[in-house]
Protein backbone atom coordinates (compact mmCIF):
# COMPACT_ATOMS: atom_id res chain seq x y z
CA UNK A 1 0.00 0.00 0.00
CA UNK A 2 2.50 2.49 0.45
CA UNK A 3 4.86 1.58 -2.26
CA UNK A 4 1.30 2.59 -4.00
CA UNK A 5 0.92 5.84 -2.58
CA UNK A 6 4.77 6.81 -3.35
CA UNK A 7 4.00 5.54 -7.06
CA UNK A 8 0.98 8.04 -7.00
CA UNK A 9 3.03 10.83 -5.58
CA UNK A 10 6.04 10.83 -7.63
CA UNK A 11 3.59 10.52 -10.70
CA UNK A 12 1.84 13.66 -9.86
CA UNK A 13 5.38 15.35 -8.91
CA UNK A 14 6.88 14.34 -11.73
CA UNK A 15 10.23 15.68 -12.72
CA UNK A 16 11.68 13.38 -15.54
CA UNK A 17 11.00 12.20 -19.07
CA UNK A 18 12.54 10.70 -21.75
CA UNK A 19 11.25 10.06 -24.78
CA UNK A 20 10.31 6.42 -26.10
CA UNK A 21 13.82 4.77 -27.45
CA UNK A 22 15.07 2.17 -29.23
CA UNK A 23 18.65 0.75 -29.08
CA UNK A 24 20.65 -1.65 -30.80
CA UNK A 25 24.09 -3.53 -29.64
CA UNK A 26 25.80 -5.59 -31.28
CA UNK A 27 29.64 -6.63 -30.19
CA UNK A 28 31.73 -9.49 -28.35
CA UNK A 29 30.68 -12.15 -25.51
CA UNK A 30 32.83 -13.91 -23.61
CA UNK A 31 31.38 -17.21 -20.61
CA UNK A 32 32.46 -19.57 -18.46
CA UNK A 33 30.19 -22.47 -17.32
CA UNK A 34 31.28 -25.28 -14.62
CA UNK A 35 29.19 -28.20 -13.86
CA UNK A 36 29.95 -31.24 -12.02
CA UNK A 37 27.34 -34.48 -12.24
CA UNK A 38 27.75 -37.04 -9.63
CA UNK A 39 25.64 -40.30 -9.85
CA UNK A 40 25.14 -42.57 -6.52
CA UNK A 41 26.75 -45.52 -8.38
CA UNK A 42 30.34 -43.64 -8.31
CA UNK A 43 30.63 -41.74 -11.81
CA UNK A 44 31.87 -38.18 -11.68
CA UNK A 45 31.57 -36.19 -14.76
CA UNK A 46 32.84 -32.29 -14.64
CA UNK A 47 32.45 -30.16 -17.69
CA UNK A 48 34.62 -26.73 -17.49
CA UNK A 49 33.81 -24.69 -21.04
CA UNK A 50 34.82 -21.53 -22.16
CA UNK A 51 33.70 -19.25 -25.31
CA UNK A 52 35.55 -16.60 -26.22
CA UNK A 53 34.33 -15.93 -29.66
CA UNK A 54 30.72 -15.26 -29.74
CA UNK A 55 29.01 -12.39 -31.68
CA UNK A 56 26.09 -10.96 -29.52
CA UNK A 57 23.14 -8.69 -30.58
CA UNK A 58 20.51 -7.31 -28.48
CA UNK A 59 18.08 -4.65 -29.40
CA UNK A 60 15.92 -2.55 -26.27
CA UNK A 61 13.11 -0.92 -26.06
CA UNK A 62 12.83 1.93 -23.17
CA UNK A 63 11.18 5.03 -21.39
CA UNK A 64 11.38 7.22 -18.65
CA UNK A 65 7.81 8.67 -18.35
CA UNK A 66 6.92 11.00 -14.98
CA UNK A 67 9.37 8.82 -13.26
CA UNK A 68 8.40 5.82 -14.37
CA UNK A 69 10.65 4.12 -16.06
CA UNK A 70 10.74 0.56 -17.94
CA UNK A 71 12.80 -1.38 -20.14
CA UNK A 72 11.98 -4.43 -22.97
CA UNK A 73 15.31 -6.07 -24.26
CA UNK A 74 16.00 -9.09 -26.09
CA UNK A 75 19.32 -10.55 -27.06
CA UNK A 76 21.12 -13.51 -28.20
CA UNK A 77 24.60 -14.94 -29.00
CA UNK A 78 26.63 -17.40 -31.37
CA UNK A 79 29.01 -18.83 -29.76
CA UNK A 80 32.22 -19.61 -31.96
CA UNK A 81 35.04 -21.81 -31.32
CA UNK A 82 36.49 -22.41 -27.49
CA UNK A 83 38.04 -24.86 -25.07
CA UNK A 84 36.60 -27.08 -22.46
CA UNK A 85 38.60 -29.48 -19.56
CA UNK A 86 36.32 -32.39 -18.94
CA UNK A 87 37.12 -35.23 -15.79
CA UNK A 88 36.13 -38.52 -15.88
CA UNK A 89 35.74 -40.27 -12.79
CA UNK A 90 34.71 -44.10 -13.27
CA UNK A 91 34.85 -47.14 -10.89
CA UNK A 92 36.17 -49.21 -13.79
CA UNK A 93 39.12 -46.75 -14.48
CA UNK A 94 41.43 -44.27 -12.41
CA UNK A 95 40.71 -40.23 -13.19
CA UNK A 96 41.31 -38.63 -16.49
CA UNK A 97 41.78 -35.48 -17.15
CA UNK A 98 41.38 -33.98 -20.95
CA UNK A 99 41.80 -30.79 -22.51
CA UNK A 100 40.55 -30.54 -26.05
CA UNK A 101 39.62 -27.51 -28.81
CA UNK A 102 36.62 -27.76 -29.62
CA UNK A 103 33.96 -26.32 -32.76
CA UNK A 104 30.60 -25.60 -30.98
CA UNK A 105 27.13 -24.74 -32.90
CA UNK A 106 25.81 -23.35 -29.60
CA UNK A 107 23.45 -20.14 -29.11
CA UNK A 108 21.73 -18.54 -26.80
CA UNK A 109 18.94 -16.59 -26.25
CA UNK A 110 17.73 -14.26 -23.33
CA UNK A 111 14.64 -11.81 -22.28
CA UNK A 112 13.93 -9.37 -19.72
CA UNK A 113 11.39 -6.92 -18.19
CA UNK A 114 12.09 -4.59 -16.17
CA UNK A 115 9.88 -1.31 -14.08
CA UNK A 116 10.65 0.99 -11.63
CA UNK A 117 9.63 4.38 -10.06
CA UNK A 118 11.98 6.59 -9.46
CA UNK A 119 13.00 10.09 -8.46
CA UNK A 120 15.29 12.93 -9.95
CA UNK A 121 18.57 13.50 -7.54
CA UNK A 122 19.37 16.73 -8.80
CA UNK A 123 16.47 18.37 -9.62
CA UNK A 124 16.40 22.08 -10.64
CA UNK A 125 19.70 21.66 -11.79
CA UNK A 126 21.51 22.12 -15.26
CA UNK A 127 22.35 18.05 -14.85
CA UNK A 128 20.31 15.45 -14.13
CA UNK A 129 20.55 12.41 -11.93
CA UNK A 130 18.11 9.94 -11.82
CA UNK A 131 17.51 6.98 -9.03
CA UNK A 132 15.09 4.19 -9.47
CA UNK A 133 14.76 0.65 -7.89
CA UNK A 134 14.00 -2.05 -9.84
CA UNK A 135 11.36 -5.26 -10.37
CA UNK A 136 11.47 -7.30 -13.43
CA UNK A 137 10.98 -10.82 -14.65
CA UNK A 138 13.83 -12.64 -16.97
CA UNK A 139 14.33 -15.67 -18.76
CA UNK A 140 17.11 -17.65 -20.92
CA UNK A 141 17.91 -20.19 -23.06
CA UNK A 142 20.92 -21.95 -23.90
CA UNK A 143 21.95 -24.86 -26.52
CA UNK A 144 25.22 -26.67 -26.73
CA UNK A 145 26.51 -29.04 -28.54
CA UNK A 146 29.97 -30.24 -29.02
CA UNK A 147 32.74 -33.10 -29.92
CA UNK A 148 35.97 -33.95 -28.68
CA UNK A 149 38.29 -37.16 -29.00
CA UNK A 150 41.13 -38.51 -27.54
CA UNK A 151 43.22 -41.42 -26.43
CA UNK A 152 45.11 -42.38 -23.34
CA UNK A 153 46.78 -45.11 -21.34
CA UNK A 154 45.15 -47.22 -18.80
CA UNK A 155 47.58 -49.86 -17.32
CA UNK A 156 49.21 -51.72 -20.36
CA UNK A 157 45.61 -50.94 -22.14
CA UNK A 158 45.65 -48.00 -24.78
CA UNK A 159 42.06 -46.28 -24.93
CA UNK A 160 40.28 -44.52 -27.42
CA UNK A 161 37.13 -42.28 -26.03
CA UNK A 162 35.00 -39.89 -28.38
CA UNK A 163 32.30 -38.13 -26.30
CA UNK A 164 29.79 -35.92 -28.20
CA UNK A 165 27.82 -33.94 -25.33
CA UNK A 166 24.73 -31.93 -25.51
CA UNK A 167 22.95 -30.01 -23.10
CA UNK A 168 20.33 -27.46 -23.11
CA UNK A 169 19.66 -24.92 -20.26
CA UNK A 170 16.75 -23.10 -19.47
CA UNK A 171 16.41 -20.44 -16.62
CA UNK A 172 14.04 -17.58 -15.40
CA UNK A 173 12.85 -15.72 -12.29
CA UNK A 174 11.66 -12.43 -10.96
CA UNK A 175 14.73 -9.70 -9.83
CA UNK A 176 15.17 -6.70 -8.04
CA UNK A 177 17.59 -4.26 -8.79
CA UNK A 178 18.39 -0.12 -9.04
CA UNK A 179 19.51 1.85 -11.78
CA UNK A 180 20.95 5.16 -11.61
CA UNK A 181 20.93 7.53 -14.92
CA UNK A 182 22.92 10.50 -15.21
CA UNK A 183 22.87 13.12 -17.39
CA UNK A 184 25.99 15.00 -17.00
CA UNK A 185 25.75 17.25 -20.32
CA UNK A 186 22.77 17.40 -22.85
CA UNK A 187 25.51 15.65 -25.19
CA UNK A 188 26.40 12.62 -23.19
CA UNK A 189 24.55 10.32 -20.77
CA UNK A 190 25.96 7.14 -18.32
CA UNK A 191 23.59 4.36 -16.83
CA UNK A 192 24.30 2.12 -14.09
CA UNK A 193 22.01 -0.97 -13.79
CA UNK A 194 22.19 -3.40 -11.26
CA UNK A 195 19.82 -6.87 -10.04
CA UNK A 196 19.98 -9.91 -8.35
CA UNK A 197 17.85 -12.70 -9.44
CA UNK A 198 15.87 -15.90 -8.11
CA UNK A 199 16.24 -18.47 -10.65
CA UNK A 200 14.72 -21.98 -11.68
CA UNK A 201 17.17 -23.77 -13.67
CA UNK A 202 16.24 -26.72 -15.70
CA UNK A 203 18.85 -28.64 -17.53
CA UNK A 204 18.88 -31.42 -20.17
CA UNK A 205 21.59 -33.44 -21.56
CA UNK A 206 22.87 -36.20 -23.14
CA UNK A 207 26.45 -38.10 -21.84
CA UNK A 208 27.47 -39.41 -25.69
CA UNK A 209 30.64 -41.34 -25.45
CA UNK A 210 32.27 -44.46 -27.51
CA UNK A 211 35.05 -46.01 -25.96
CA UNK A 212 37.79 -48.37 -27.90
CA UNK A 213 39.61 -50.62 -25.91
CA UNK A 214 41.67 -53.35 -27.29
CA UNK A 215 39.34 -53.37 -30.65
CA UNK A 216 36.24 -53.60 -28.02
CA UNK A 217 33.84 -50.96 -28.97
CA UNK A 218 31.65 -49.47 -26.16
CA UNK A 219 28.85 -47.17 -27.05
CA UNK A 220 26.93 -44.95 -23.93
CA UNK A 221 23.73 -42.97 -24.39
CA UNK A 222 23.06 -41.08 -21.05
CA UNK A 223 20.28 -38.56 -21.63
CA UNK A 224 19.83 -36.62 -17.86
CA UNK A 225 17.28 -34.06 -16.75
CA UNK A 226 18.16 -31.98 -13.89
CA UNK A 227 15.25 -28.96 -11.91
CA UNK A 228 16.23 -27.17 -9.50
CA UNK A 229 14.18 -24.46 -8.39
CA UNK A 230 17.59 -22.55 -5.93
CA UNK A 231 19.96 -20.75 -7.62
CA UNK A 232 20.39 -17.31 -7.86
CA UNK A 233 22.30 -14.54 -10.14
CA UNK A 234 23.94 -11.34 -10.15
CA UNK A 235 23.62 -9.21 -13.58
CA UNK A 236 25.08 -5.45 -14.28
CA UNK A 237 24.92 -3.14 -17.05
CA UNK A 238 26.72 -0.21 -17.67
CA UNK A 239 26.62 2.13 -20.75
CA UNK A 240 27.68 5.26 -21.99
CA UNK A 241 25.94 7.82 -25.18
CA UNK A 242 27.14 10.65 -27.04
CA UNK A 243 24.69 12.43 -29.58
CA UNK A 244 25.06 11.74 -33.14
CA UNK A 245 21.90 14.14 -33.90
CA UNK A 246 18.88 15.37 -32.11
CA UNK A 247 17.15 11.88 -32.35
CA UNK A 248 20.16 9.71 -32.47
CA UNK A 249 23.09 8.41 -29.72
CA UNK A 250 25.44 6.35 -30.43
CA UNK A 251 27.90 4.29 -27.67
CA UNK A 252 29.19 1.52 -25.84
CA UNK A 253 27.85 -0.90 -23.54
CA UNK A 254 29.00 -3.82 -21.36
CA UNK A 255 27.59 -6.16 -19.05
CA UNK A 256 28.11 -8.72 -16.82
CA UNK A 257 26.55 -12.44 -15.44
CA UNK A 258 27.31 -14.53 -12.68
CA UNK A 259 24.98 -17.62 -11.38
CA UNK A 260 25.26 -20.24 -9.38
CA UNK A 261 23.35 -23.20 -7.74
CA UNK A 262 24.04 -25.30 -4.84
CA UNK A 263 25.42 -29.15 -4.67
CA UNK A 264 21.70 -30.78 -4.86
CA UNK A 265 20.06 -33.62 -5.66
CA UNK A 266 17.07 -34.02 -8.77
CA UNK A 267 19.17 -35.51 -11.60
CA UNK A 268 17.04 -38.47 -13.23
CA UNK A 269 17.73 -40.37 -16.51
CA UNK A 270 17.60 -43.73 -18.51
CA UNK A 271 20.97 -44.88 -16.71
CA UNK A 272 21.01 -42.55 -13.84
CA UNK A 273 18.56 -43.59 -10.92
CA UNK A 274 19.16 -40.82 -8.77
CA UNK A 275 22.72 -37.94 -9.06
CA UNK A 276 23.06 -34.44 -7.85
CA UNK A 277 24.77 -31.63 -9.71
CA UNK A 278 26.19 -28.49 -9.11
CA UNK A 279 26.58 -25.17 -11.73
CA UNK A 280 28.59 -21.96 -12.50
CA UNK A 281 27.92 -19.67 -14.77
CA UNK A 282 29.47 -16.33 -16.03
CA UNK A 283 29.89 -14.17 -18.98
CA UNK A 284 30.48 -10.68 -20.06
CA UNK A 285 28.98 -8.50 -22.89
CA UNK A 286 31.07 -5.83 -25.01
CA UNK A 287 28.99 -3.47 -27.54
CA UNK A 288 28.58 -0.94 -29.63
CA UNK A 289 25.27 0.86 -29.52
CA UNK A 290 23.04 3.20 -31.73
CA UNK A 291 20.29 4.28 -30.16
CA UNK A 292 17.03 6.52 -31.65
CA UNK A 293 14.19 8.35 -30.60
CA UNK A 294 10.95 7.28 -31.75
Amino acid sequence: MIWVLSLLIGTLSATVYEPLTLSWKEGYESGHSDWTLEELGGRRFHYDSRWDHSWHQALEVSQIYRDLFFSLRGEGALFGRGSVRTTWHRPDLTSNEIHVDLQSDSWTSRGEALFGCGVDLTSGRTYQTFLTPLVGYLGAYRNEQTQHSTTFQEGALSFSFVSNPSYRYLWFGPLVGAALFMRPYETWTLDLIYRYQWRALSMRGTLSERVLQSEELTLSERPFTYRHGDAFAHLGNIQTKWRLGSRVWWGLSGSFSYAETARSKGVRGADIQEGTLSLQQSSYTLSLLLSWYL
